[in-house]
């Protein structure tokens, strides 16, 4: 294996209410590779992604394709290490 990621996981918390996250990932979406899938996990409530459609410019966001782009949204609602873990676990099997 190469130094190259396999997947990129972007976690925010409270997303919709501090805007830089989304701001971030708005670079983030401009600047990663299309062809790396995306985890996007809400760590404490679903609404952070709300507008997500219009960030990666497409109606069919919900079926995790956009813009080429695999895309899968997870939200766990505990920001804790055993939150984590445990959403780590489920990504990675």
């Amino acid at each position: 294996m190469g130094n190259e990621a396999e997947a990129l996981i972007f976690v925010t918390w409270n997303g919709d209410r501090s805007t830089w996250q989304i701001e971030c990932l708005k670079e983030v979406l401009r600047t990663v590779p299309v062809r790396l899938p995306m985890i996007l996990m809400a760590s404490c409530a679903p609404n952070d992604f709300l507008r997500v459609r219009d960030l990666l410019g497409s109606e069919d966001h919900i079926l995790g394709r956009a813009k080429g782009r695999r895309v899968v949204y997870m939200a766990n609602f505990e920001f804790t290490s055993d939150a984590f873990e445990t959403a780590v676990g489920l990504m990675l099997g």
